[in-house]
């Protein structure tokens, strides 16, 4: 966890060597947990980034309580951060945490809360369900933080006829909700498979509308969702578990309008009968499972049998024949979030070697010429501060003074001034060597916001976060 031991007006930074950009993530990234994955106790279990064309892997969390459900984890392309619910040390409650690629978390609350399922909308709304909420309830943060109820069409809140969700993710292209559930609880009112689609109002406060379509699968009640993610369009792939039934389709396609379920692939391997997670990768053009009895992971294309592509990972990815641990497979998207600032140096910096962060600012050509500000803060990236009406991605405290006031300095180059022709600028964090090795571990994050012909804000950028080791 981020911590400053020292008046942060000492602070000067350096060069790690860890060339990661933003959060780290990378477009197109598999993010896998599972209870396999080296956690602080046998069972805790962790979170991986995969390459899904090389199987290269790199593990920036163990958690010392797993996952409370295989659909608590999320790529927010808003944030740009992976969004989960774990503890990290014995006797910590759980709690949501926003995460990047170096291991650096912030807290969004939910603390001593099991969350079952979220979906990030991509616009700064993360929806959820938790055991805060009546049953069968919706809740969802907005871009700076605040908690809301999901509300039915008359304003009362809305409760769904499931009591058990597999998977739910947003459709932006039909701003609705999807479902996924799956046998005796089946919403559609039938012991299968089923996904409901919940249309959402203009404002993204209340169902205004909802419809169901189910898929049969035998024995009745057998399969439940483990993955529910993107294709193209109107298709999603949905990734079901059917026990040890190797004559069941494990990988469905979903289309939204109108709403159906059909086979996308049947999966003939054995040992794939247990998967419990599974994401469509626009890497490789096909849809991904994880096998918990081969230990890999198996690729397969619309409409292929077999036994898939494996692409193999040096590690260990799942206990090998279990087939109810919590798992889950994200892919990680494009970001969706304000246009921004990008860091085109280090993402972690030695206090001993002294270095440079530099980062680009573009706001597009619509804010050309416009004032802007680059401000920090040491606390964290949530709940935002709104300025303006506009959400600031940064908690104010010392550190965001200190930005302000030593703007355009040697330690802050660039910090304050007026956009280009373009709509961008170039600005830096600059640390000789030599600081406090105290301030070893803290993480501090950088926004920019620019000012309008009122000088008014309104833009706020991406945060960017520089994590300050030995």
């Amino acid at each position: 966890m981020p911590k400053l031991a020292a008046p942060l007006a000492v602070l000067f930074l350096s060069s790690a060597a860890l060339a990661q950009t933003s959060s780290g993530l990378y477009s197109g990234e598999l993010v896998l947990y599972s209870p396999a994955l080296n956690g602080v106790s046998s069972s805790s279990g962790g979170i991986a980034l995969i390459d899904p064309l090389s199987g290269a892997i790199s593990k920036p969390y163990a958690f010392h309580a797993t996952l409370q459900s295989d659909d608590c984890l999320a790529y927010d392309p808003y944030r740009d951060r992976l969004i989960f619910g774990a503890a990290f040390n014995n006797g910590d409650p759980m709690e949501l945490w926003a995460g990047d690629a170096l291991g650096n978390v912030q807290s969004l609350g939910f603390v001593g809360t099991t969350v079952r399922t979220i979906a990030a909308a991509g616009d700064g709304r993360i929806f959820l369900h938790s055991t805060q909420l009546p049953p069968n309830s919706i809740q969802w943060i907005d871009a700076v933080g605040q908690v809301h109820l999901l509300q039915d069409a008359t304003g009362q809140p809305w409760q769904g006829q499931s009591s058990w969700w597999g998977h739910m993710e947003y459709d932006a292209e039909h701003n609705a909700l999807l479902l996924a559930s799956r046998g005796l609880t089946s919403a559609c009112g039938a012991p299968d498979v089923s996904v409901q689609r919940l249309d959402l109002s203009a404002d993204g406060t209340r169902v205004v509308a909802e419809t169901c379509t189910h898929f049969p699968v035998v024995p009745t009640g057998d399969g439940f969702p483990v993955g529910l993610s993107r294709i193209d369009g109107d298709s999603w792939l949905l990734n079901v578990h059917t026990g040890k039934s190797g004559s069941q389709p494990r990988m469905l396609r979903l289309t939204v309008e109108p709403l159906g379920l059909s086979v996308y692939s049947y999966t003939d391997n054995p040992s794939a009968a247990a998967s419990n997670a599974g994401v469509y990768s626009h890497a490789r053009g096909q849809g991904v499972l994880l096998d918990t009895g081969g230990n890999v992971l198996r690729a397969f294309g619309f409409g292929e049998g077999g036994a898939g592509t494996v692409f193999t990972v040096a590690d260990v990815l799942s206990p090998v024949g279990t087939a109810n641990e919590r798992a889950s497979l994200v892919e990680v998207g494009p970001t969706g979030g304000p246009a921004g600032l990008v860091s085109l140096g280090l993402g972690a910096i030695s206090l001993a070697q002294g270095g440079s962060q530099v980062w680009t600012l573009d706001a597009g050509a619509a804010f050309a010429g416009r004032p802007y500000v680059i401000l920090g803060s040491a606390t964290g990236f949530a709940p935002s501060f709104v300025l303006d009406g506009t959400p600031v991605p940064l908690v104010i405290d010392a550190w965001t003074t200190f930005t302000l006031v030593n703007a355009n300095t040697p330690l802050l180059t660039g910090t304050v001034g007026l956009l280009n022709g373009s709509g961008g600028a170039s600005a830096s964090f600059n640390v000789p060597p030599g600081a406090p090795a105290s301030l070893a571990g803290a993480t501090l994050h950088h926004a920019a916001i620019t000012f309008g012909p009122t000088f008014g804000v309104d833009f706020a950028s991406n945060p960017v976060a520089v994590q300050l080791v030995p």
